[in-house]
């Protein structure tokens, strides 16, 4: 079943306020997403029908955008820095510096959590809860709101070709430079937050969790915990790898997680990993692909 159309009109004296939403049959998720008002896609997990936003006041404080529904934030177009130069802390060979030219596009402000995951593929996909999960990310890890994790490449493309069956759900893993782009959120340092600095572990506690920050907790924390990036997007590093649609065979897999050190967690560090293999500290964030 297509997803319903909603259509929201700003008034001209409320250019900040959330917009209000009236039904239309004439437009589109594709005309939302190319409008420059709209900020902000919220998708509704149980029928696929969204709804546009210009603020989002209660981001944090309503369950529902972590659980029934998923929130996508708009990135600008623009150009930004690809890879890192060499010799700074953590380079790859892997990592040449580039540049990316990114026309807009939305994606999740939050990954993927547990709640919304059994909403796209189905009550029955719970790899968090194995056994080999439970034993390297602990029972506490088990959380609605707390990102799906032990997600292998091939169980996230099903899990969308379920949703997208369903109630044509249009979203699908963002590319590697979608990834990058949207992490950086226009910075050129080697975290969107700075530079290593006098107090890394210090600085990094606000804004990511890896194992330097983590202080002896057990698996990954509930999304949206922390500071985000200058795009307003959360826990682009740390907390759990998040898989990108680059690759066949072996995919590539961004950000580290809770259990990584630093040099793991970086804008521009690109990780293999097969596509079929279900790993305990990785998850996934989406885009939307009208």
């Amino acid at each position: 079943m297509a997803p319903s159309t909603i259509r929201c009109l700003l008034p001209a004296a409320v250019a900040l306020a959330i917009l209000a939403s009236c039904n239309s049959s004439s437009s589109s998720l594709s005309q939302d997403l190319g409008a420059d008002f709209g900020v902000y896609e919220v998708v509704n997990l149980a029928d696929g029908s969204y709804q546009s936003y210009i603020t989002i006041p209660d981001l944090l404080t309503n369950p529902a955008y972590r659980t029934t529904l998923m929130v996508f934030k708009a990135v600008p177009a623009g150009t930004c820095q690809r890879g890192q130069q060499v010799g700074t802390f953590g380079y790859q060979v892997n990592e040449p510096l580039g540049t990316i030219t990114m026309s807009r596009f939305y994606i999740g402000v939050f990954e993927v959590t547990q709640a919304q995951w059994t909403l796209i593929a189905g009550a029955s996909s719970t790899p968090w809860t194995s056994a080999l999960a439970q034993t390297v990310a602990g029972a506490g890890a088990i959380a609605p709101t707390k990102p799906a994790f032990n997600l292998s490449r091939d169980a996230v493309s099903a899990g969308l070709g379920v949703a997208q069956a369903r109630m044509a759900f249009p979203a699908d893993m963002p590319t590697g430079d979608q990834w990058e782009y949207a992490c950086r959120a226009g910075s050129t340092t080697v975290y969107y937050w700075g530079d290593l600095g006098a107090t890394p572990t210090t600085t990094a506690a606000t804004y990511a969790l890896v194992n330097e920050t983590a202080q002896g907790q057990l698996g990954p924390q509930e999304v949206g915990s922390l500071t985000p990036n200058a795009f307003g997007l959360y826990d682009m590093l740390g907390n759990v790898w998040e898989w990108t649609k680059d690759g066949s065979g072996t995919g590539y897999i961004r950000g580290g997680s809770w259990r990584d050190s630093l040099a793991q967690a970086r804008s521009a560090n690109i990780v293999g990993l097969d596509e079929a293999t279900s790993h305990v500290l990785v998850g996934v964030r989406l885009v939307l692909t009208p």
